[in-house]
């Protein structure tokens, strides 16, 4: 602006400019999914064979010397023949947690997830809200960490009458 002036909101209104609304979103969602899945299994591949030594490790690359990050199956069953260092690393759980996340997320994206019924009853044994049941499934889990317990569902409704009375 003129006199070294900021520009400001009365400065730029006028009745012939609006504010033009700017998207973000990717042209290709289910690229960048996939994209993510293979830059995570690509980045574990290589903290796994770093650990192990291993030079090569399960690595394809193009001709200029870049990784191959899509080779998601190799990456995977890289880590599937390796997966005792995998468990003993001491980022396991991380590893798993994202693992978990991962699937669980493309299972949601691709309309493949299976029907989960939350029950709202505490847990009798661990007293958290983390029982779940999968449609037409005759068990009960509780998905708290610490005690992921199964009960049948006629175990499950005895003990739901036996908390309630």
């Amino acid at each position: 602006m003129p006199g070294g002036r900021l520009i400001t909101r009365t400065n730029t209104d006028t009745p012939d400019r609006r504010a033009t609304k700017v998207d973000q979103h990717s042209p290709a969602p289910a690229i960048d999914e996939v994209d993510d899945v293979c830059d995570w299994a690509y980045d574990i591949a290589l903290a796994i064979a770093d650990h192990l030594g291993h030079k090569h490790g399960p690595f394809r690359y193009r001709v200029d010397g870049v990784p191959v990050k899509w080779a998601l199956t190799q990456h995977i069953t890289y880590l599937t023949n390796h997966v005792d260092t995998v468990l003993g690393v001491d980022w396991h759980e991380t590893t798993y947690d994202d693992a978990h996340r991962y699937a669980r997320r493309l299972q949601r994206r691709t309309g493949t997830d299976d029907l989960i019924h939350r029950i709202r009853e505490r847990c009798p044994s661990c007293d958290q809200r983390t029982l779940t049941r999968e449609d037409g499934a005759g068990k009960v889990l509780c998905n708290n960490r610490d005690c992921q317990r199964i009960w049948t569902e006629d175990e499950y409704a005895r003990l739901a009458v036996v908390v309630a009375s």
